[in-house]
Order: C-alpha cells, then sequence, then structure tokens
C-alpha cells in the first residue's frame, strides 16, 4: 500500500521489547510461530471440547463470566490466556509507540477498524485498533471491501485475508468463528430488529444467531472508550446504503 500511495512506510521491530515483557516466554508462545496447522489444531481442539471459540471465552473473561466448566478454564489457563495476552501486549504497544510520534509531530492517529470487529469485539481494547478517531467504525467489513474495490486497490491489497497477527495462520474469521459475509448479514438484520425466525428463513441458523448475539453482549466491555461519530454509516438508515437491506 506505501508503494501504491507513494510513500514512505517506516517499520520498527517490536520483538525485542515484547521478549522484555516477557510475552513469548510461555510454551505455547514458543510453538505457534511456526506452523499454521498446528495452530489451527489448537483452535479446533478448543472449540470441539468447549463448544465456542476461544475469542468468545476471551470476551467471557473480560465480562468477568464463568460458567464453570473446569476443561475451559484448563484449556484457558495454559494455552489460550498466553495467546490472547500476547495478542494484547502487541497492540497496546504498537499504539503506544504510534501515539508518542504523533505527539511528538503533532500528527493525528486514525484507525482503520471496521463496525464488524468492532460490534462483536474483535480489537484490543486500548490498542492500536481502539483509537479515538476511526472513520470506518460505521461501514460492515463487507462494505469496506466493496469501497476498496471502488477505489481499486491493488489485487494484493483485496484479496488478502484479514487477519489478527494473533498466531500464524489463523484469520479474522477463523479466530472470530464466523466468516463476515454471514457476520455482517446477522448484525446487519439485528439491527433492523429481525426476529430469529425472519433469520433463519434467510438460511442463517439459529445457533449462528446467538453466537454473534452473545459476542455482542459479552464484548460490551470493549467498547466502553469514547470514540468520534465516524463519517460514513452502513447501517440501515445509513448515508451509503443501496437500495438492498441485510448484507450490504
Amino acid at each position: 500500500m506505501a508503494n501504491w500511495l507513494g510513500v514512505t512506510l517506516e517499520v520498527e521491530d517490536i520483538s525485542p521489547e515484547m521478549r522484555r515483557k516477557n510475552v513469548y516466554a510461555p510454551l505455547i508462545m514458543k510453538l505457534i510461530p511456526y506452523s499454521s496447522l498446528f495452530n489451527r489444531m489448537i483452535q479446533h481442539s478448543y472449540r470441539l471440547i468447549n463448544g465456542e471459540v476461544p475469542f468468545k471465552t476471551s470476551l467471557k473473561v473480560g465480562s468477568h463470566v464463568d460458567d464453570g466448566s473446569w476443561i475451559k478454564r484448563l484449556m484457558y489457563n495454559l494455552i489460550i490466556r498466553h495467546i490472547d495476552r500476547g495478542f494484547s501486549e502487541r497492540h497496546i504497544y504498537r499504539r503506544e509507540i504510534l501515539s508518542r510520534k504523533a505527539a511528538r509531530e503533532n500528527l493525528t492517529l486514525i484507525g482503520a477498524a471496521n463496525r464488524s470487529e468492532f460490534e462483536v469485539g474483535w480489537f484490543v481494547k486500548d490498542g492500536v485498533d481502539d483509537l479515538p478517531i476511526q472513520p470506518m467504525t460505521g461501514l460492515y467489513k463487507t462494505q469496506v471491501w466493496q469501497l476498496a474495490s471502488y477505489l481499486d486497490l491493488p489485487d494484493a491489497i483485496q484479496n488478502q485475508l484479514a487477519s489478527p497477527d494473533m498466531m500464524f495462520g489463523i484469520t479474522d474469521e477463523f479466530g472470530i468463528g464466523h466468516n463476515y459475509s454471514q457476520l455482517d448479514a446477522i448484525l446487519d438484520m439485528i439491527e433492523q430488529g429481525a426476529a430469529d425466525e425472519e433469520m433463519i428463513n434467510h438460511g442463517i441458523s439459529k445457533t449462528d444467531i446467538e453466537d454473534v448475539r452473545e459476542l455482542m453482549l459479552y464484548s460490551q466491555w470493549k467498547r466502553s472508550s469514547l470514540h468520534e461519530s465516524p463519517p460514513v454509516y452502513g447501517g440501515i438508515d445509513g448515508n451509503v446504503r443501496s437500495t438492498n437491506k441485510a448484507g450490504n
């Protein structure tokens, strides 16, 4: 993107600081950089045993919700807690670096989070994706894709799978437990006030509907930071809305 825009890209390695914070000290953190298959197996196994993706458990922990499952607590404390901490530490430290640079050079930080991520909590609170100014938090991920196509961004950017820098080979959709097209359709119909039966008639399963509702509920604590209203809004009464309804 920097080459396409003709701007200088500055790169800073944060690994030394993460090592100083002992982010990479746990055994699981030493293993996850090498095999996407291993990482996906961890996520699959956790979901199979506990009935939910690790991300959802992390939201519950942040909400101080305990469902009483000892095996879930064990797996979370041994594995997921370290992965989640590493994910959070990296995003928070990136924000610290950028904030210091912005203060020195009288710059304004602008975040790139979208509405889909914001509604289900797929971001790090107080991290680089929780900035006060985030123009795209009014647009669903699928609308961001439409915008990228309209702007004719490079194919390599448009086709790149969204990844959270959590575990090698783990995409946003895999981590959330829903693909963005499905997630956005559910979020959009919830905003419309559609009943579950109506969503089911659109081919969405009851399980997926309930899961998205719970992700929204358990992630409320993440949305407590102050944010400026986005300049564009892709919701049902939005200023960039097409005539089609759900999923657009």
